[in-house]
C-alpha cells in the first residue's frame, strides 16, 4: 500500500501510510454553531470505543471511554468526572456510581520513606500563591501518617499551626508529644495540653 502525502513548500503537511496519519502543524476542525466535531477511537470489536467531542452548542468537550462518557470539560472550565450535568459551583466535580462506595482523590508518593511530605493541597490567590494548605507526611515509619494545617500571617510564610499525629494528638501552635500511651493528647502551644 503507497504511502499519500500533501506538501507545501517542500514541507510533508499531511501523510497517510498503513501505520497512521502524520500531520504536520496545525489539524483544525471546523463546523456549524450548533454542531459538533469528534475524533474516534475504535478497534474490530467496536469502531467507537473511545471518543473526543466538542459541541459547539453548549462549548463542551467530552471525553468518552468503552463508549460511555467518563469526563467533561464545560464552557467555564468546570471538569465534571463521571458524570455530565453539573451539581455545585465548584470547578472540580467528581461523581461516584451508586453502587461503588463513595471515590474520591488519592495523592500518593512513589517511595518509601518515614518522614517526608506524601502531598498538599495549596490555597492561594494572585498576591500570594501559599496563603494555607493541608499536607501529609509520613510520621516516623513508612506506615505512619500526620496531617499539618498551615495559615499564613501579612508578610508571612506559609507556617505550620495544627497537627494531627498517627496517634490522634492534636497540638495547635506546637508538635503534638505522645505523654501517654493510653491517652490521646489536645496541646496548645507550650504552656496548656488536655489529656484523656
Amino acid at each position: 500500500v503507497a504511502n499519500i502525502e500533501l506538501q507545501t513548500a517542500d514541507i510533508t503537511r499531511l501523510k497517510v501510510g498503513v501505520t497512521g496519519i502524520d500531520v504536520t502543524g496545525n489539524l483544525n476542525l471546523t463546523g456549524s454553531n450548533t454542531s459538533a466535531q469528534y475524533i474516534k477511537f475504535g478497534d474490530p470489536e467496536d469502531d467507537d470505543i473511545g471518543n473526543i467531542f466538542y459541541y459547539h452548542g453548549n462549548n463542551n468537550m467530552v471525553f468518552t471511554t468503552n463508549t460511555a462518557e467518563a469526563m467533561r470539560i464545560e464552557s467555564s472550565g468546570k471538569v465534571l468526572i463521571g458524570d455530565s450535568a453539573s451539581h455545585t459551583t465548584d470547578l472540580l466535580q467528581i461523581e461516584s456510581p451508586a453502587s461503588g462506595g463513595g471515590h474520591g482523590i488519592q495523592i500518593r508518593r512513589n517511595d518509601s520513606n518515614n518522614d517526608q511530605t506524601v502531598g498538599h493541597i495549596l490555597f492561594g490567590n494572585n498576591t500570594a500563591t501559599d496563603l494555607a494548605s493541608i499536607s501529609a507526611k509520613t510520621n516516623g515509619a513508612t506506615d505512619s501518617g500526620a496531617i499539618l494545617f498551615n495559615t499564613s500571617a501579612t508578610g508571612g510564610a506559609n507556617t505550620e499551626r495544627m497537627r494531627i499525629d498517627s496517634s490522634g494528638n492534636v497540638g495547635i501552635g506546637v508538635t503534638p508529644e505522645a505523654w501517654h500511651s493510653g491517652w490521646n493528647i489536645l496541646q496548645i502551644g507550650d504552656g496548656a495540653s488536655i489529656g484523656g
